[in-house]
């Protein structure tokens, strides 16, 4: 029986991974369409230099919130100035929307850590080290409003002798900054801005 190396059985499961990620032709009335965008190839596209020594900690982004709240007080605050009183069941919707608004607002819990030793996502025990990540993309899942994109990274845990994957939606974050600072902090390169 043939053994196979540890370097070889990384480099088949990337062979793999390419393979499974090909892009997909779809039929012209399909609504959803799924498309996966390697890492090192979107960092490429990135309109932002990379230059940092510490970690980049990505967080959920608070913007949509912020514009919600300011419409619903603005048009509660309107509806005072013309009534000259606040009925009770304006009230009542600002009470739901700020309990609904505000632990977004208040929320400072960190998506998606990037280091110089490695990647760790929210959900992971662990910090993932650079040497066993084999594989960073982001996931487009495509319908006839707009995109929902997830970052996905393929990685080996020599613990358990496996090769898993974590997923981590992205939210409001920006896809071309996330793959530009893990493809800096991996590979140490430049990227052209």
């Amino acid at each position: 029986m043939i053994e196979i190396t540890p370097e070889e059985r990384k480099q088949a499961y990337i062979t793999l991974v390419h393979e499974e990620y090909k892009p997909v032709k779809y039929k012209w009335w399909k609504s959803t369409r799924i498309y996966y965008h390697f890492t090192k190839d979107l960092a490429r596209d990135n309109y932002k230099q990379i230059d940092r020594v510490g970690p980049v900690e990505f967080k959920k982004g608070k913007i949509g919130a912020f514009i919600a709240a300011g419409i619903l007080i603005l048009s509660i605050l309107g509806t005072f100035f013309i009534d000259k009183m606040i009925g009770f069941f304006a009230l009542l919707i600002l009470l739901i929307f700020f309990g609904l608004a505000l632990p977004r607002l208040l929320d400072k819990k960190v998506r998606i850590r990037i280091t110089r030793e490695g990647i760790w996502t929210e959900g992971l025990t662990k910090e993932i080290s650079w040497e066993n990540v084999l594989i960073t993309c982001i996931k487009e899942v495509q319908s006839d409003e707009d995109s929902v994109f997830t970052l996905i990274i393929h990685f080996y845990d020599p613990i358990l002798d496996k090769f898993l994957k974590v997923e981590r939606g992205l939210d409001e974050i920006s896809v071309y900054h996330v793959s530009a600072t893990i493809e800096y902090y991996r590979r140490k390169i430049i990227i052209p801005s």
